[in-house]
């Protein structure tokens, strides 16, 4: 309320009042200099009905209390703001800072807090702009917004607890984004979501429009923790990024080292915080990476092999192969009977001469001549999914359901499609 310049407010409730000066004396300016001392408001209500929404969507602001005191059209003077209030009759509303709406580029500095807004009431619009039903959660928002000089800097920091998508919608209008995936990587293991939105741009640019930027950001940071789970969630295992995507292996080797175990134990605290994601395990093996590893391996099978068959003639009983040792005397003569048995041409030097055949050299050749199938590859590459596996379910206390071993990858060179120069298993977030 805008009072006459020398009659004061005759209103006896302060609690109510407004009063101020209105001043054009001596002041050749066309703008008038207006002064007013406060600005009281006491249960005031503010119904919001949106009719273009099918089904139509309402919101109410009760019981607005609070004053704005100090107006003036001064460019040096600020004036305080203090308004309470609640949203529909569940969730409180507070708005803070300090306005100078009366100067040519008015200056604002103010903090709006809206607390435990029920998330079910929106669903009419969650369901035409990102096509799913809001089953359940509580919003709490927070925004700090500063403008100066036309310049505007914001801070959007949006908390939602227990969100709960419900039915998908088929809306024209609805966002193409994995949105369930998103809320899967925001959603800690108490339920929560927390978000950061910053906001800047110029009033004087007729392309910025608050509402637009903050869902474009939204949308950005969607698309970027999707695309790129691993790097968006790294901070809550002491970093590393893609890298926890992959483990990497000796040639032929499936054995968890210390460098994957550490990978490991990062990923289980990422899946321990992200309750809601699953993880896909696939298991990779290469011929140009894994050959010679896995011919050394299948070598010494064969010799622990002929080892078992040489007990089992001396009478005693069989035992599984990894339980076999091989000592320096027994490797020797183990070496030499596989070797007279395997046709492999003997080797010569430059000028034809045969070449002795030291103990070295007879088990380079046959671990050159012993052939490596697909099937051996793919048992490689699955048992380092299931090592993975394993070790997060054992040391990383991960629930079995939430771990799936997929299809593995298997290079050969001769089909190009071979895999990376080392052999891995790599990892997908769900």
């Amino acid at each position: 309320m805008l009072e006459p310049p020398v009659a004061p407010s005759t209103n006896d409730d302060p609690s109510t009042a407004s009063t101020g000066t209105v001043d054009n004396a001596g002041d050749n300016s066309d703008q008038p200099k207006i002064q007013i001392g406060q600005i009281h408001f006491n249960g005031g209500d503010v119904d919001l009905s949106d009719q273009f929404i099918k089904p139509n969507f309402r919101a109410r602001f009760q019981k607005l209390s609070g004053q704005v005191s100090g107006l003036a059209s001064i460019e040096e003077k600020k004036a305080d703001v203090l308004l309470e209030g609640m949203w529909g009759s569940h969730a409180p509303v507070k708005i803070s800072g300090q306005i100078n709406p009366l100067i040519d580029n008015p200056f604002v500095d103010l903090t709006l807090n809206i607390s435990d807004i029920e998330l079910s009431p929106f669903s009419p619009y969650s369901g035409k702009y990102i096509g799913y039903i809001l089953e359940k959660g509580k919003l709490t928002f927070n925004v700090d917004y500063f403008l100066e000089n036309r310049k505007l800097e914001g801070k959007n920091s949006i908390s939602i607890d227990q969100l709960t998508l419900g039915d998908s919608v088929d809306s024209p209008d609805a966002v193409d984004l994995p949105i369930k995936m998103a809320v899967a990587l925001l959603k800690d293991r108490d339920g929560n979501i927390q978000l950061d939105l910053p906001v800047s741009g110029s009033l004087d640019d007729p392309r910025f429009k608050v509402g637009k930027v903050v869902l474009t950001v939204l949308k950005n940071l969607i698309v970027k923790i999707v695309s790129s789970p691993f790097a968006a969630l790294s901070n809550l295992a002491g970093g590393q990024g893609e890298a926890l995507r992959f483990l990497e292996f000796e040639s032929g080797g499936s054995v968890i080292n210390a460098e994957n175990s550490a990978k490991l134990d990062k990923l289980a605290t990422i899946l321990f915080e992200r309750p809601a994601l699953n993880l896909d395990i696939k298991g990779e093996a290469a011929s140009q990476a894994d050959r010679q590893g896995l011919q050394s391996i299948l070598l010494e099978n064969q010799l622990k092999a002929k080892k078992l068959r040489q007990m089992m003639k001396s009478g005693k009983s069989a035992v599984p192969l990894e339980d076999i040792t091989i000592s320096a005397k027994e490797r020797v003569s183990l070496i030499g009977s596989v070797f007279d048995s395997a046709d492999i041409p003997a080797p010569v030097d430059s000028s034809g001469k045969p070449v002795d055949l030291t103990l070295s050299i007879m088990e380079q050749l046959l671990r050159e001549h012993t052939p490596v199938t697909e099937n051996d590859y793919r048992h490689l590459a699955n048992l380092r999914a299931l090592n993975a596996k394993d070790y997060l379910i054992k040391h990383g206390q991960v629930e079995r359901h939430r771990l799936f071993i997929v299809e593995p990858r298997i290079g050969l060179a001769d089909t190009g499609q071979e895999t990376a120069a080392t052999g891995r298993v790599v990892f997908s977030l769900r």
